[in-house]
């Protein structure tokens, strides 16, 4: 018979014991943060089944397409050859990598920003500081539930990346750090909104204040980048530039447009040995800015979600002033004077229409409100002068040299101005009535006499009063530089003197038709943020391809260029090259041209907008009755 021995497992060490279970808490506490997050988990199986996500990936991809299927007709139509072909395939690559990048920058704060917000509106954010949950995982599950969304848009659009490497010019290492730079920042762009969100909870008007700063950090980044140079780093060739800069600014590792520059060539870094004597690490930074990019952004974005899970159970004090509130009131001039105990307001005179009073006064009167429309003024303001400064700097002899780069930089900054002025318009009318039903003033509004005409339409002349002083500053730009033109020939002046009048006319229709698609998005949403959200992406969605075919079509479309306010920009400065050179040859013509094309653009526009203002006061009730 065999024997069975037992035999005893060996004793463990007590140190032994000690890491096996270490090791054990340290892996269920990362799993709990990360894939075993119950809210990352609820987020990514139930919110991205929804059919206005699917309708926001097809639009992503369409842009995408737009852009790449506009730039491959102009290859497959150009000449055959091999090099030619490549060129033309690279330009297509840069096409969509920026229009990537971009997308990336504007989306994902639109689905972090309002993560937070949308939890507050719904009462689920208080619950979730009753449960178990630690910071750590309400922070980290609500950002990376929504970048679930994002990086899924991002890899969505791989396949018309690897199409551009039919035809050469493209490499497998460039498409790779296109998807780095719009991965990470993506990453950082909702890691910041996360802790925005944390730190203001409850602050609808921090959406629209975030986007201003985030389109100032990447417009400003590239307008100051010609004037910042690297002088180790070498100079690109004419031609090959964008928005004027051939040479790598000392900042580009903490910019990713400028990042993207470097790496498709545009900008060209310096070699290691070139910036080697410069203390670490930035050796490392500048001889490869988009791999600098990608280390700087990831290490934000652990400062700032480290900083966002203190935030979290920050006690909220509703109602009571913070302590930025204090400052402001403390600097600003009282308006509620002491008399014989009394507190008497100052007299505020109503206009015939309340409702649109209330809209364009009341709404701008508050301190924040006030401080966003000064910033934006004086901003742009500066902005102007300090092109203008520029541009009497170069030698009369030099101008003619650099009129196209002056042109160009006149232009962005024109365009910058305008979609700052568009984009709070969009947010403004995403609140007209949404922000009332959450408030519960719109079903008193309802009580009174007030027809739903009436309502709209002191909502509609509320707005686009509130958003028309906005459209004072990219007219103020084109003032000075008409004004610094005149005396001159006209090849000598950098914008049409036309623009002075035409401007303001083409863009005040356009921000009612913006102001239009806000009120219609916010009657039929019931939450502020996610009308405000969808009133901007959806003028984004509206005015891009616009834009991206104006582009395309070219002289052809000078008679529509009033349909589209960045194309009509281009026309009043670039008027020869857009417009056509017959527009040029007399400056009266041209004048007479400019204004009878405003006039006639702003008419369609404004029966467009009397169509869509028609099309809601015929459907106003029945929307309310269907949301009730």
């Amino acid at each position: 018979m065999s024997r069975i021995v037992s035999q005893k497992p060996a004793p463990q060490s007590a140190w032994s014991v000690a890491l096996h279970s270490l090791w054990q808490d340290v892996l269920g506490a990362l799993w709990r943060l990360g894939p075993g997050n119950p809210i990352a988990d609820r987020t990514v199986s139930t919110a991205s089944k929804r059919t206005r996500h699917f309708y926001i990936r097809l639009a992503y991809v369409g842009v995408l397409l737009l852009i790449a299927g506009i730039n491959f007709m102009q290859v497959t139509s150009g000449p055959a050859g091999l090099a030619e072909l490549a060129k033309l395939n690279s330009q297509t690559f840069a096409y969509v990598s920026f229009a990537q990048l971009l997308m990336m920058c504007l989306l994902a704060p639109i689905f972090a920003a309002g993560a937070v917000q949308q939890q507050r509106d719904a009462d689920t954010f208080n619950v979730l500081l009753t449960t178990p949950l630690t910071n750590g995982q309400i922070v980290l599950g609500t950002l990376l539930g929504r970048l679930f969304f994002v990086m899924a848009l991002l890899l969505s659009g791989l396949p018309i990346f690897l199409l551009t490497m039919l035809y050469g010019g493209v490499t497998a290492r460039e498409i790779l750090l296109s998807f780095s730079l719009a991965a990470m920042a993506g990453l950082s762009m909702a890691s910041l909104a996360i802790c925005v969100g944390m730190f203001g909870v409850g602050a609808r008007q921090g959406v629209f204040s975030f986007y201003i700063m985030v389109g100032f950090y990447l417009v400003a980044g590239v307008a100051l980048a010609q004037f910042f140079p690297l002088q180790s780093a070498p100079t690109a060739p004419i031609g090959t530039s964008l928005a004027g800069i051939r040479q790598m600014p000392v900042y580009a590792w903490a910019h990713p447009v400028l990042a993207l520059y470097s790496v498709l060539g545009f900008t060209p870094a310096p070699p290691y040995s070139a910036v080697a004597h410069l203390p670490w690490p930035f050796p490392f930074l500048l001889s490869e800015p988009a791999l600098g990019f990608l280390a700087t952004a990831f290490v934000l974005s652990i400062l700032l979600t480290i900083t966002a899970m203190f935030a979290v159970r920050r006690p909220a004090r509703q109602g009571e002033p913070s302590m930025v509130g204090r400052l402001i009131g403390a600097i600003l001039p009282a308006r509620i004077a002491k008399r014989n105990g009394e507190s008497l307001r100052r007299v505020r005179h109503v206009w015939h229409n309340p409702v649109a009073w209330r809209e364009a006064v009341a709404r701008a009167s508050t301190p924040s409100q006030r401080i966003m429309r000064w910033f934006i003024f004086i901003a742009g303001s500066a902005a102007a002068v300090f092109l203008l400064l520029y541009w009497h700097s170069i030698p009369l002899t030099q101008r003619g040299t650099y009129q196209p780069q002056m042109q160009n930089m006149l232009i962005a900054t024109l365009v910058i101005e305008v979609v700052v002025a568009m984009v709070a318009a969009a947010s403004a009318a995403g609140t007209a009535i949404a922000r009332d039903r959450e408030n519960g003033t719109f079903e008193l509004m309802q009580t009174t006499p007030l027809t739903s005409a009436y309502i709209l339409k002191g909502k509609l002349r509320g707005l686009v009063t509130l958003s028309a002083p906005l459209l004072a500053v990219p007219t103020l730009t084109a003032l000075l530089f008409t004004l610094m033109g005149l005396g001159k020939a006209r090849s000598a002046m950098l914008i049409s003197p036309a623009s002075v009048i035409a401007i303001p006319l083409v863009l005040l229709t356009h921000i009612a038709v913006v102001a239009i698609i806000g009120m219609h998005i916010s009657l039929r949403q019931k939450s502020t943020t996610k009308a405000v959200l969808m009133s901007v992406g959806v003028t984004m969605l509206v005015y891009l391809p616009l834009t991206l075919m104006c582009s395309a079509v070219g002289e052809t479309w000078s008679i529509f260029a009033a349909l589209n306010p960045i194309m009509f920009i281009y026309g009043c400065v670039d008027t020869k090259n857009v417009m056509g050179a017959s527009f040029v040859s007399d400056i009266g013509t041209e004048i007479i041209w400019m204004l009878l094309i405003a006039a006639i653009g702003s008419a369609a526009i404004l029966i467009g907008v009397w169509q869509g203002y028609v099309s809601m006061v015929k459907n106003f009730d029945f929307t309310l009755r269907r949301q009730t």
